[in-house]
C-alpha cells in the first residue's frame, strides 16, 4: 500500500474531484453528479483525509499486509484487497463519472432518490485514484452543521469534510497493471458494489457442482438449503466462501461423526444418510461444519467454534 499512498500524497488538490451517487431505497439504478469546488483548501482537505487513513493503517505497530476479501471477516483493524476485475459495478461508475454528469443541486434528485455514495476522484494523467464513502446520513447535505452544499456551490466548515466518519470505505489505484481495491469496511463496501446481488447470482451458478461431488455418503437437499438462507446475509456470505473454496468435499459420514464425538452439545439431525433441514439450527450446524468453523485449541485441545477465521 506504500506505492498508494505516495501517489495520493504527490496529486495537486487541483487535481481532486468529488462525485455524487444517489439512489432509491432498496433500488439499483442510480444517478451521479458533480460538484464545483474551488476552495483548494477543501480538496486538500479531501486527500488529506485518505492520504491520513492509509498512513495510519501502514504505520501501526505489527500491522499485517492486506488479505484476501473475506466476507465472513469483519475486523475494523484488518484491510482486505480484491482484484478490481472482479468488480462489475466498478466499471460502470468510472463509465458514468468520464460522462461528465450534471451538477448537483437539490433539485436533480430524481424522485424517491437519496444520496448514496461519494467518490472522490485524483487524476492527474498519470495516476488515477478512486476512493469511495457510503453515506450515512442522508441528511447531511441539507445540514450546515456538517459540511454542505448549498445550490451549485460546496462550502467548507470546520467540521470533518466526510460526513459523520473522517474516513473512506475502499480506494484503488487505477493506473497499476492489475487494479487492486483495498477495503476499509467491509460492510459498506459489499453495499456500494452490490455483494449481496453477487453472493446470489455465484451460489446459484455453483450448486451444481455441490451436487456433482464424488463423495455422497451424506444427502443433502442444498436447494432447500439456499431457500432457508437467501434472506439471511450472514449465512448467505458463508455459503458462497464454502461453495467458493469447495469445502463441500468436507460433507461425509467421516467429519459428522468426528464432530459429534467431539462435542456432545453438536448433534447433526440426520436419519438414513440424509441430513435434514427442519430448524434454521439444522441449517447453522451444516454451514459451520461445511465452512470448517469447528476447531480444536492447539495447546488445550478443547473444542469450539469460530468463523473469523484468518490464515497463518
Amino acid at each position: 500500500m506504500n506505492d498508494i499512498l505516495e501517489k495520493v500524497y504527490n496529486i495537486k488538490p487541483k487535481h481532486v474531484n468529488l462525485y455524487l451517487f444517489s439512489k432509491a431505497k432498496s433500488k439499483m439504478k442510480y444517478e451521479v453528479f458533480s460538484t464545483k469546488i474551488t476552495d483548494l483548501e477543501m480538496l486538500s482537505d479531501l486527500k488529506t483525509v485518505i492520504h491520513s487513513q492509509i498512513h495510519n493503517y501502514i504505520s501501526k505497530e505489527e500491522t499485517e499486509d492486506p488479505i484476501d476479501y473475506n466476507p465472513l471477516i469483519n475486523d475494523k483493524d484488518i484491510v482486505q484487497k480484491i482484484e478490481c476485475n472482479e468488480l462489475h459495478r466498478l466499471s460502470e461508475f468510472i463509465e458514468d463519472i468520464e460522462r461528465d454528469p450534471i451538477l448537483y443541486t437539490k433539485t436533480t434528485l430524481d424522485k424517491g432518490h437519496s444520496l448514496w455514495i461519494i467518490a472522490i476522484v485524483m487524476d492527474d494523467g498519470e495516476n488515477k485514484i478512486l476512493a469511495f464513502q457510503k453515506i450515512r446520513n442522508k441528511t447531511f447535505l441539507e445540514n450546515k452543521k456538517m459540511n454542505l452544499i448549498l445550490g451549485e456551490n460546496l462550502e467548507k466548515f470546520d467540521k470533518p469534510l466526510l460526513p459523520l466518519e473522517n474516513k473512506i470505505d475502499c480506494i484503488c489505484s487505477l493506473d497499476d497493471d492489475n487494479p487492486i481495491m483495498y477495503i476499509f469496511h467491509n460492510y459498506y463496501f459489499e453495499q456500494i458494489f452490490g455483494f449481496e446481488e453477487k453472493f446470489r447470482k455465484e451460489i446459484k451458478e455453483k450448486l451444481d457442482k455441490f451436487e456433482s461431488r464424488t463423495d455422497k455418503s451424506v444427502k443433502l437437499d442444498v436447494k432447500k438449503l439456499f431457500s432457508k438462507i437467501e434472506n439471511n446475509q450472514r449465512s448467505l456470505k458463508k455459503l458462497y466462501m464454502i461453495l467458493n473454496n469447495d469445502n463441500f468435499n468436507y460433507l461425509t459420514e467421516e467429519n459428522i461423526k468426528k464432530i459429534e464425538e467431539k462435542s456432545e452439545n453438536i448433534k447433526f439431525n440426520r436419519s438414513n444418510g440424509e441430513l435434514h433441514l427442519d430448524e434454521f439450527e439444522d441449517v447453522k450446524k451444516i454451514l459451520n461444519l461445511l465452512n470448517d468453523d469447528y476447531l480444536e485449541g492447539i495447546l488445550s485441545q478443547k473444542p469450539f467454534k469460530t468463523s473469523n477465521k484468518i490464515d497463518l
